[in-house]
């Protein structure tokens, strides 16, 4: 399934989940309602009096006001109740759906890493000039990779409009060789520009290698980092689509998977989140 579609439909999801908490919110102000009305009606009744007949007929017509009332009270909380299990479903079939899109938004990324601070030469280079430079840096740092191994390389808008080359998302067609080339990440700022066939002023010292990560590990990413920054903590990285954070060298790392994980974290530790 491409990614755009993961995307599209993971949009969509998110959107139904803001229709569910919308509900929610709505059906508990209308069973709030309805417990204010009940003691109202309990407040209004019950008194005991001696009564003339026309009171009497007056008293027997609230009466009769007042059944009616506790049945529609009744089957308000009834339905009230049936409108909450069903909200509850979807509410869960809803989350499923968001589970097994983020999971294959992983299966994809799996393949993939981001390399940023190749030098870029030409604004308009095409895939297969990216893919190509690629290929040569990758060999320069001493992987043994061919074209079976390349599904494809292109340049992606950068985040901000700070100066220097656009990323390069590269997808592999398998994960081994993926795992090569990471493990020789520390080597890219080695790689020369005579080796990958770029002018000469160009330089390799500040490119780096990431994991590509899915636009919600991205993000849990950059809370932690703040997390990291508020708090004092020395490391703080992602691999596998799960966040890291340390708080010194001889520490053990801490863990995150989703944004409640670290939530959770800083309040157990009474730390303030950013």
């Amino acid at each position: 399934m491409p990614n755009v579609t993961i995307k599209s439909l993971q949009k969509q999801n998110n959107t139904l989940k803001d229709e569910i908490a919308a509900l929610r919110k709505n059906f508990d102000s209308f069973q709030q309602f309805v417990k204010t009305s009940e003691v109202q009606g309990a407040n209004n009744g019950g008194h005991s009096c001696s009564v003339d007949a026309e009171t009497s007929t007056h008293l027997e017509f609230y009466g009769k006001s007042y059944d009616s009332l506790n049945k529609f009270q009744e089957e308000a909380r009834r339905k009230l109740s049936l409108l909450w299990s069903r909200l509850d479903e979807l509410a869960t079939k809803v989350d499923e759906m968001s589970s097994t899109l983020d999971q294959l938004l992983r299966y994809s990324y799996q393949y993939n890493i981001k390399i940023l601070g190749f030098p870029e030469t030409d604004t308009n280079e095409s895939a297969s000039t990216t893919t190509d430079l690629c290929l040569k840096f990758f060999k320069a740092t001493g992987v043994e990779i061919s074209c079976y191994d390349i599904d494809i390389a292109h340049r992606v808008p950068k985040r901000n409009a700070t100066p220097g080359p656009r990323p390069i998302v590269f997808k592999f067609t398998r994960r081994i060789i993926k795992e090569e080339v990471m493990n020789k990440r520390n080597d890219a700022c080695k790689v020369t520009a005579s080796s990958v066939g770029i002018p000469a002023d160009c330089s390799f010292k500040d490119v780096r290698l990431f994991d590509h990560l899915t636009p919600q590990i991205q993000q849990l990413l950059v809370d932690a980092k703040k997390f990291q920054n508020r708090n004092g903590y020395k490391f703080c990285w992602a691999k596998n689509f799960v966040v890291y954070l340390r708080q010194a060298v001889d520490s053990r790392p801490i863990l995150f998977k989703s944004r409640a994980d670290l939530e959770n974290f800083a309040e157990q530790q009474g730390l303030p989140l950013s």
